[in-house]
């Protein structure tokens, strides 16, 4: 889930702000306001250059006079941890060196374009095909849906594409499961492996208090024929 989002001089947006909230967002403002713009920057910001190639120029991206654009994505992964997406890019390229993903104890987790759009599919389970053919609705296509319902009739799940997001998300519990499941395999095994370590380690241990036990005794009956030993000594030094 997305919390938060910064962008700074992209298309028309100087600088701005955004903190998400559980349930459904609303974003709304006059024609021209960058209501658009918002929805770019977050799939920019998600899957980088995969998303732009074939849809824009970087330079049609830079606000005018500005000489790059900074997109902030602030979201909680699959797997309960909280991520930030920054990634900045002049009208001619991205600035790898400032393109990376940030865990919640400030953390570099991930660094340039390709290797943060891979963490980010990792850590959401949502690759760019999903992204753009399930999640993302453009604002034609969300006139078309609305002429194509009966008058009077609002279409909100198929507006929301609600049936294709719960595939999604069942598909990434599913693989969330998978990699639980083999995470618990492999510690039944590391346990099994540690367990016959112990068995070993046991007999071993077994067998040194048997040799310690031997070495006693030898000890003991050494110390008995020196103190035999010390007393014919005594005895001879009286003696004389």
């Amino acid at each position: 889930m997305i919390t938060r989002i910064e962008i700074e001089s992209f298309r028309s947006i100087v600088r701005g702000r955004a903190v998400i909230t559980e349930g459904i967002n609303f974003i709304h403002g006059p024609n021209g306001a960058g209501k658009t713009s918002i929805l770019e920057a977050i799939a920019i910001a998600l899957y980088g250059s995969e998303w732009v190639r074939g849809r824009y120029r970087l330079g049609d991206l830079v606000r005018r006079g500005a000489s790059s654009s900074i997109i902030r994505v602030t979201y909680e992964g699959i797997d309960g941890h909280k991520y930030q997406i920054q990634r900045v890019f002049t009208p001619e390229k991205t600035i790898e060196s400032q393109t990376y993903v940030i865990d919640e104890n400030g953390r570099r987790v991930a660094v340039r374009d390709r290797e943060v759009t891979q963490f980010v599919v990792k850590t959401t389970g949502i690759d760019l095909d999903t992204f753009s053919e399930l999640l993302y609705v453009r604002q034609g296509e969300i006139r078309e849906i609305l002429r194509t319902g009966r008058k009077g009739e609002f279409k909100l799940d198929t507006l929301l594409r609600l049936d294709a997001v719960e595939r999604a998300r069942q598909e990434v519990i599913k693989e969330s499961l998978r990699n639980v499941n083999a995470r618990v395999e492999g510690l039944r095994g590391r346990l099994e492996v540690l367990g016959r370590e112990l068995d070993s380690r046991r007999g071993e241990l077994a067998r040194l208090e048997e040799e310690l036990n031997e070495v006693t005794k030898i000890l003991s009956n050494k110390e008995g024929e020196l103190r035999g030993i010390e007393d014919e000594v005594n005895e001879l030094s009286t003696r004389e």
